[in-house]
């Protein structure tokens, strides 16, 4: 089914129409039971009225039927988001803000896979800020290890006066226990990727970044000082790969030596740090940090990087939609290959002409088609399923533009089945 959790679309934190709410959701079915019309086995949907389960409207409509003859309009996705929808609003709810909805999110999230929801940061919005903290303790660089007892998987914090979660990430005094927590957890460094923390848009010390970093060092290189294998620090101004403060501080140490201030880290989530801003760049933001990163991407996973709505900011609308096919219910199937070089996978559907054609990282024939024809809005067959637009330069969020989500919808079906 097509996924629209908090976070791809903007999920309504409040609706009128939960007065119908069944009073007794702390006991639902299981997000295994079938359709009770059709016996579709999976993926169905619970009707948080009268918890009826029953199939999507890309099954057989049975959810569908019943709120329009019932009108119990808000109903939880049994698929892998347990995502909420109101079908009066003909919007998404978040149910992990919204106070009538968190608890049946909770329990169904427990039914499908078998733990507590971890409500962390970004989950639920977790306070930058909080006025209890003066008892912390003042040695907290020494504490229990994680496999103690009655210990959770998300080192989310809260506060119990504020009846808040804490933003560790951001709030300066919990910042190194939950970064001494991860190490102890996960045995590295916590990765405070953009969304984690609030990355910045923009940097005034790119001035010294190399003029070459279209070749920079494999992600596996070691430490040029300690020969750590992994996991280390790219200089953006020398490509010099050094270890990060974790381990022996020796990137740390070439900024203070050669104020060098811009680094990328070579773990999984490539953020890119500058030590005189002290604070994380948007790498897929960034004009002059995006190649590096996208180079790097290729290099540590093999393939280009999925910049779907929420790594860059998605435009809501696009002026270049009147060449689009009048009939995008039908396209390909996601593995067409290449028309022109029979590239086998992850590649993109114009979507005036339907021609499959393979991306800028391999041999550049959607790139080249835009030129000829001047068609500029295409969607990709990678995971992410991505809309490009060549004239705007930019990605469109086709979950929220009206002419671009039909296609959206169909070419998720055909991929996820």
């Amino acid at each position: 089914m097509f996924e629209a959790e908090s976070g791809w679309v903007e999920a309504g934190a409040s609706c009128d129409h939960l007065a119908s709410l069944s009073s007794d959701l702390a006991h639902i079915p299981t997000p295994d039971t079938p359709c009770n019309r059709c016996d579709h086995q999976s993926e169905n949907w619970l009707c948080l009225s009268c918890k009826d389960v029953l199939c999507s409207r890309y099954v057989n409509k049975h959810m569908l039927q019943h709120f329009q003859q019932t009108n119990h309009s808000v109903a939880l996705s049994y698929s892998s988001d347990l995502s909420v929808w109101c079908f009066i609003c003909d919007a998404y709810l978040d149910a992990k803000v919204n106070s009538q909805l968190r608890p049946v999110y909770e329990t169904a999230y427990i039914l499908q896979f078998g733990k507590a929801a971890p409500f962390q940061s970004g989950c639920v919005e977790a306070q930058t800020s909080c006025v209890h903290l003066a008892s912390l303790s003042s040695d907290l660089a020494h504490i229990p290890t994680p496999d103690t007892p009655c210990n959770s998987s998300d080192l989310s914090v809260w506060c119990f006066i504020c009846n808040a979660y804490l933003d560790a990430k951001v709030i300066s005094q919990l910042r190194p226990v939950y970064e001494t927590a991860y190490i102890l957890k996960f045995g590295k460094a916590a990765p405070f990727q953009s969304g984690w923390v609030e990355a910045r848009t923009s940097c005034d010390h790119l001035a010294s970044l190399s003029s070459d970093l279209a070749h920079i060092p494999v992600p596996d290189s070691p430490c040029n000082r300690c020969n750590h294998p992994s996991e280390n620090w790219l200089c953006l101004s020398c490509k010099d790969v050094l270890c990060s403060r974790y381990v022996n501080k020796h990137m740390l140490q070439h900024f203070h030596q050669t104020n060098h201030s811009v680094a990328l880290s070579y773990s999984s989530d490539l953020s890119v740090w500058c030590f005189i801003c002290n604070a994380y760049l948007d790498a897929k933001v960034i004009s002059q940090l995006r190649p590096v990163y996208e180079t790097a991407y290729i290099l540590k996973f093999g393939k280009a990087a999925p910049f779907q709505s929420g790594w860059v900011e998605a435009r809501t609308s696009c002026d270049h939609l009147a060449s689009l096919s009048s009939d995008l219910a039908h396209i390909p199937i996601p593995d067409s290959p290449c028309n022109r070089c029979n590239h086998p996978s992850e590649n993109w559907l114009c979507l005036s002409c339907k021609d499959v054609l393979c991306s800028r990282y391999v041999n550049k024939h959607m790139l080249q088609h835009f030129h000829q024809t001047n068609h500029s809005v295409v969607l990709s067959y990678s995971s992410d399923l991505s809309v490009w637009c060549y004239i705007c330069d930019a990605y469109l969020d086709a979950e929220v533009i009206s002419q671009l989500r039909p296609v959206y919808e169909t070419a998720s079906i055909l991929k996820s089945g």
